[in-house]
């Protein structure tokens, strides 16, 4: 189910898209890092879109329909220790630019950024949990939600 953390989080990702446009294309005048932290960004952005792509892959291989799958994947990839990499690929997104743009405008969306993602994690658990009953739950035990042994 998309819910509204669901959209908060994409409207973060992709506002700060346009931010990093704009800053680039010289209209916004905050305060862009040209040094080793672009490069960190880039290479974080680029590290966590990877991700998503990845794991979308791993799930139509599956699952013909991904919002309302067939089959539980636990193995493969990331699913070995979280339930939702590809919001891990999204933190990173977010991380990868504020690296690069370290403005208040660039926080405050990658805050909101993660505020859907807490919001939406529940929500995709639950429905998880109503769909494949105790697989769901076991596999709830024994990984994490987003990062890989933190959360």
């Amino acid at each position: 189910m998309v819910s509204t953390g669901w959209y908060l989080k994409n409207i973060a990702i992709l506002s700060l898209a346009v931010l990093l446009y704009l800053e680039f294309s010289g209209v916004y005048t905050g305060r862009l890092i040209i040094h080793p932290l672009l490069l960190t960004g880039q290479l974080t952005v680029l590290t966590g879109g990877l991700i998503e792509i990845a794991h979308y892959l791993i799930l139509r291989r599956t699952n013909d329909n991904i919002a309302k799958p067939t089959s539980l994947e636990t193995a493969r990839g990331l699913y070995k220790f979280v339930r939702h990499p590809m919001y891990f690929g999204d933190l990173l997104i977010l991380t990868g630019f504020l690296l690069m743009i370290t403005t208040p405008a660039a926080l405050a969306l990658a805050s909101l950024g993660l505020y859907g993602i807490a919001r939406q994690v529940p929500i995709e658990d639950a429905e998880l949990q109503d769909h494949f009953g105790q697989n769901a739950q076991a596999w709830r035990q024994s990984t994490r939600a987003v990062i890989p042994f933190i959360w």
